[in-house]
């Protein structure tokens, strides 16, 4: 169905999504220990300086810095701080029941931002798709009982959540927007760049300390959210939304919880029916909808 250089997008996007859903785990591990701003900040310096060691021989010029600079701080000093802002504090304060199920909306955010923003065409195949994918993210984090949906009382950590989920869908359409003409690993490096400054004006103006003396779990965390789940996974998004666009990378963010799913069963926890169900229905959503971009295109 798709011609080989393009299936590696494809399977960016995928990896990231996989990435993404590990973040859970390790976010909680370093809320437990530190404040929003000290895990914005931690996973940031990871995240620049592993982004520095790989691009060291291609940074940006002073010229590129200067065309980039509006677009890499919109995105980064806003959208993806934004984001992070809301989603520690998202998950000190609410269940991962409530954040799971509010951050499955993106896929429909992002695609109906990008049809707002970028005139993206909204395929009916494509709504479709993301309805069945959805299906299986709302079965999943209702473990099977969907009447679980009215017992749900959202709280300011909910609210956080739907903060970060509009946040990221912002993300994903100013990335397709203003990343063309500029290196993945460039663009990428300055919106990290900025998303560091904010957190350090945010410490500053909450008036939060950081400290060294973390245990050694909270830094393997903060290693791992730093580079796996933001620096590897935020190259492999970037070159996966701009060479396929912002509506058919929200179609892989019912992954993440997913993957979720199956970082607590390595932890520990049962891998339960719920998990078997909720994939196969989000595959066959990602598949329909993907097959709706394809032909669309054919046509």
């Amino acid at each position: 169905m798709f011609a080989p250089p393009r299936m590696r997008y494809y399977l960016y996007l995928l990896l990231t999504a996989v990435l993404w859903g590990t973040n859970y785990h390790l976010a909680k591990f370093m809320v437990a220990e530190t404040t929003f701003a000290g895990g914005g900040f931690w996973r940031y310096v990871v995240a620049v300086t592993s982004l520095l060691l790989i691009a060291r021989r291609r940074l940006p010029t002073w010229a590129t810095v200067r065309a980039y600079l509006g677009p890499a701080a919109l995105i980064g000093g806003g959208a993806l701080f934004g984001f992070n802002f809301c989603y520690f504090l998202g998950l000190s304060y609410t269940s991962a029941l409530n954040g799971s199920l509010i951050m499955s909306l993106n896929p429909a955010s992002t695609v109906l931002l990008s049809a707002i923003v970028m005139g993206t065409a909204v395929r009916p195949l494509q709504v479709f798709g993301l309805l069945v994918s959805l299906v299986g993210v709302v079965y999943l984090v209702t473990a099977g009982d969907p009447a679980k949906l009215l017992s749900l009382e959202l709280n300011v950590g909910d609210l956080y959540f739907l903060g970060a989920n509009v946040c990221f869908a912002c993300h994903h359409v100013m990335v397709k927007r203003y990343g063309g003409g500029i290196s993945t690993q460039q663009f990428t490096l300055l919106i990290a760049a900025f998303t560091l400054a904010s957190f350090v004006v945010a410490l500053g103006v909450t008036g939060h300390s950081l400290t060294l003396d973390h245990s050694p779990t909270f830094w393997g965390c903060a290693l791992a959210f730093g580079l796996l789940g933001t620096t590897v996974a935020y190259l492999a998004w970037n070159a996966g939304v701009k060479a396929l666009g912002a509506d058919v990378g929200g179609m892989f963010l019912n992954v993440p919880p997913l993957a979720t799913a199956v970082g607590a069963a390595i932890l520990g926890q049962p891998f339960l029916r719920e998990h078997f169900v909720a994939g196969a229905f989000v595959v066959v959503g990602l598949w329909l909808g993907q097959w709706g971009v394809y032909r669309a295109g054919r046509m």
